[in-house]
């Protein structure tokens, strides 16, 4: 980024306390691009929550670097909170009441517990989710809707 700005890196610590502030203005700024159009469109909630999720994740696999401080990151500007509120709508749009009971759990804590944590929900929700009788098609580098 001070490449970018034609500066030294200690300059940028004059607008930010640390690397983890870096990256969270970082990835604020990148969450402007974030797709939230599905959450007030038509159709199902999964499909729709599916593509926003994309939209997250693929603006993520465009900037690793930044992608591997995302556990740990916490932005907390109009972009990222537009973010959570869109998820959060179309996972209550879904009937998922689960999730603002668990609200602190998905708030507190440092980034790794919440990612470890994170991945006991998938798992839980794998080993209670029946596999489909087909095979379903494998996942294109195009997002869903495309």
């Amino acid at each position: 980024m001070a490449q970018e700005l034609d500066a030294g890196a200690a300059s940028l610590y004059v607008y930010v306390r640390n690397t983890a502030e870096l990256h969270a203005a970082i990835l604020e700024q990148l969450l402007r691009q974030v797709d939230l159009s599905p959450v007030t469109a038509a159709g199902d909630w999964r499909d729709r929550l599916i593509t926003v999720l994309w939209s997250y994740t693929s603006i993520l696999f465009g900037q690793p670097g930044l992608a591997q401080s995302g556990p740990t990151t916490r932005p907390s500007g109009p972009a990222y909170l537009s973010l959570a509120e869109g998820l959060l709508a179309l996972l209550s749009a879904g009937g998922v009441p689960q999730i603002a009971a668990l609200g602190a759990e998905l708030m507190s804590g440092a980034g790794p517990d919440r990612l470890i944590w994170g991945f006991r929900v998938m798992i839980s929700g794998i080993t209670q989710t029946p596999r489909p009788e087909e095979p379903e098609p494998r996942v294109s580098p195009e997002p869903p809707g495309a």
